[in-house]
């Protein structure tokens, strides 16, 4: 399992924390690709969410709070091993799981390290609303593999 430690500060810390939010709901909108759906307020299984996600990159926008337009790229390993790449900033990577129907994840630079999870609000085919702790909103689409090469 990859050992996740903060290190470091300035400016590339600062910077990640602000695109900790965009990497979460990108994790929850790969989970269309399991063939479910869940309707607002509706909660996806968390087997349903796992298998939608492992093995697949989730391509997000920012929909609401800051950054709003901004496209986030999310492949999450099914080794449990993350990575995220901002349009406006800095790669990441950390480690992420399902639990209570939430996509937990912990980068090693956003949020200065800490974990945290996200809500999937809507999932129907790949299409995705997420909303992450700060209610920030991620629309997005779940796409097959990791064709960008994250």
């Amino acid at each position: 399992m990859l050992a996740i430690k903060p290190t470091g500060g300035g400016m590339h810390r600062q910077r990640a924390s602000t695109f900790a939010g965009i990497a979460l709901a990108v994790l929850l909108g790969l989970a269309g690709c399991a063939g479910g759906s869940a309707g607002d307020g509706d909660r996806i299984a968390d087997a349903a969410l796992r298998d939608a996600l492992a093995g697949n990159t989730f391509v997000a926008t920012i929909t609401e709070k800051f950054s709003v337009g901004e496209i986030i790229l999310i492949y999450y390993g099914a080794d449990g091993v993350v990575k995220m790449k901002p349009q406006l900033g800095p790669p990441d990577e950390g480690v992420w799981e399902i639990e209570g129907g939430r996509i937990c994840t912990r980068y090693r630079w956003l949020r200065n390290g800490m974990r945290t999870c996200s809500q999937v609000k809507r999932l129907v085919g790949d299409d995705m609303i997420i909303s992450t702790v700060e209610n920030r909103q991620f629309d997005g689409k779940l796409l097959k593999g990791n064709p960008h090469g994250l």
